[in-house]
């Protein structure tokens, strides 16, 4: 029901009817549409994701993933690691100092960080920097122009200038990422922080708890080794579910900072109707998000030795 036709990308301006119907032939859209939906699947499932129609024209649709994927996970497992990090300590810092200052105004922060969306913050901020003339630190882009992409061995741009010691680009790219990270690990962070914080209260309240410190256990042995394990099997699943959010997010992110993502890539297959690289990006965050699942599904039997 979306505009375009697959079968005219790839013919000349002045094509005949018959060379039309050889490529709807050619590309099985004759086929009934049950038909084509179970050879969909099968090419999906053995790698056959077929050319780029417009973006990338005439590029395997499987080699332009492997290429800009990492670009987005890079930035993914950095954002998740410092907004996990720093929303568990954030939130536990708030829930042992409930309703005192720290807490009022942490709590004052993370209700106006989850009320911005992610693309709103990011344009907010790539707004203030053109306002104010900051040109320390960048905003827009992966790299400077003096320095040169390593090889690819990974893919992953971050590992490969470390493999190939070309130690400048690690540092002119990770310099590049400060922005998109922060905007990204803060809406993440605000989130993380109040589950935990509401997860610690609650764990702080239960009997085990007073028996614990009656038995003469201190504050931090009774947080480390019996709240913070509790509380966190709740944040988990919070984190698991919000992960779409995150892949969500690096759409809006990636075309305000112009960063050669995934998600740049899915706004270019979109607005340019390229079918088959649009269908592969969707196919490629619905197989992320469940990786992510997995993961925190073990996650709960490791901290939790009753799920085990």
């Amino acid at each position: 029901m979306l505009p375009g036709d697959p079968a005219m990308y790839k013919l000349p301006p002045n094509f005949t009817p018959e060379e039309y119907a050889y490529e709807v032939r050619r590309l099985g859209l004759d086929q009934p549409i049950i038909v084509q939906f179970f050879v969909y699947m099968f090419d999906v499932f053995t790698g056959n994701w077929g050319y780029s129609l417009t973006v990338h024209r005439s590029k395997e649709v499987w080699g332009l993933i492997g290429e800009f994927l990492p670009r987005s996970l890079e930035i993914m497992f950095i954002t998740m690691f410092l907004a996990i990090f720093l929303g568990v300590k954030a939130g536990k810092y708030m829930a042992i100092k409930r309703n005192k200052p720290t807490d009022v105004g942490l709590r004052f922060v993370t209700y106006i960080g989850s009320s911005i969306p992610s693309y709103v913050g990011a344009y907010l901020i790539a707004a203030f920097i053109i306002q104010t003339g900051i040109t320390i630190i960048p905003f827009s882009g992966l790299k400077s122009g003096y320095t040169e992409i390593p090889p690819a061995i990974t893919n992953f741009w971050l590992l490969d200038s470390i493999l190939t010691r070309n130690f400048a680009f690690f540092f002119d790219y990770l310099w590049h990422l400060i922005v998109p990270i922060s905007v990204l690990t803060f809406i993440q962070f605000v989130s993380i922080a109040r589950q935990m914080r509401s997860s610690m209260l609650e764990v702080l309240e239960m009997d085990f708890i007073t028996a614990a410190y009656a038995k003469g256990c201190t504050q931090r042995m009774v947080l480390k080794k019996y709240a913070l394990r509790n509380a966190a099997l709740p944040t988990i699943s919070h984190t698991s579910m919000t992960f779409p959010r995150v892949l969500a997010s690096f759409i809006p992110l990636e075309v305000a900072f112009n960063l050669q993502g995934i998600g740049r890539l899915f706004y270019k297959s979109l607005t340019h109707t390229d079918y088959n690289l649009m269908i592969a990006c969707v196919f490629t965050f619905a197989i992320a998000s469940l990786v992510f699942t997995v993961i925190a599904d073990v996650l709960f039997a490791v901290i939790d030795p009753r799920i085990r």
